[in-house]
């Protein structure tokens, strides 16, 4: 019986074939309209959505008016009022400071293999405010030590062929200084605000006097 039915409904369709063709087209364009929609609506409501806390993570931009009235928001802020902001606002609970400081050759400890990634400089509560999986190594002290290193599953495979690399060591270009590897992050959604393939423990240069000098600069 379903076979006859699709038999009638086979050569309706040949039969009325302007007909047919106008209305196949358009169911067509009408699914297509709705999976696109659906797909992107499904996009931003996830959007950073995988953190635990998103709900009370915030991100602090400056709010500039030129001397012609125009005003912009824009991203980069004074470094220190992350630590004002634990000192005078009890509702702060933890900072991430996220420091980009532009691209630079990535090399495994022997220098076999070398990447042009973007250098970050994040702060020990770094994964702590945002809950990326980890695969391998402590999230709480990931990036306490000066020298270590966070980095993807996917960077991970691209230097060392494996995602079990926490104890390997990698060399930025700027500074040929060996850095450890002290955590693997699984690969996390493509729909992330933050998008990095590797991030340095800002301890590295809390040393340096130019980052101390740069840190005392209200």
């Amino acid at each position: 019986m379903i076979k006859n039915f699709f038999k009638i409904a086979w050569r309706n369709l040949f039969r009325n074939k302007v007909y047919s063709f106008i209305n196949v087209f358009g169911l067509t364009v009408g699914i297509t309209c709705f999976l696109l929609i659906a797909l992107y609506i499904f996009d931003e409501l996830t959007y950073d959505r995988f953190h635990k806390q998103a709900e009370n993570i915030y991100r602090v931009v400056e709010h500039k008016t030129s001397p012609e009235g125009k005003e912009s928001k824009v991203a980069p802020i004074a470094y220190n009022i992350s630590t004002h902001a634990l000192k005078d606002f009890p509702e702060v609970e933890r900072i991430a400071r996220i420091s980009m400081l532009g691209r630079d050759n990535i090399s495994d400890g022997e220098n076999t293999k070398t990447f042009y990634e973007s250098y970050w400089l994040v702060s020990r509560d770094f994964l702590k405010v945002f809950d990326f999986k980890l695969t391998g190594g402590n999230r709480a002290t990931a990036l306490d030590a000066p020298n270590s290193v966070i980095i993807t599953e996917e960077t991970a495979r691209k230097l060392y062929g494996t995602t079990d690399a926490v104890g390997k060591t990698l060399r930025a270009e700027r500074d040929s200084l060996p850095h450890r590897v002290t955590a693997v992050l699984k690969d996390f959604p493509a729909n992330s605000h933050l998008s990095f393939n590797l991030a340095f423990s800002e301890a590295t240069l809390q040393s340096s006097q130019g980052f101390i000098d740069f840190m005392t600069n209200d």
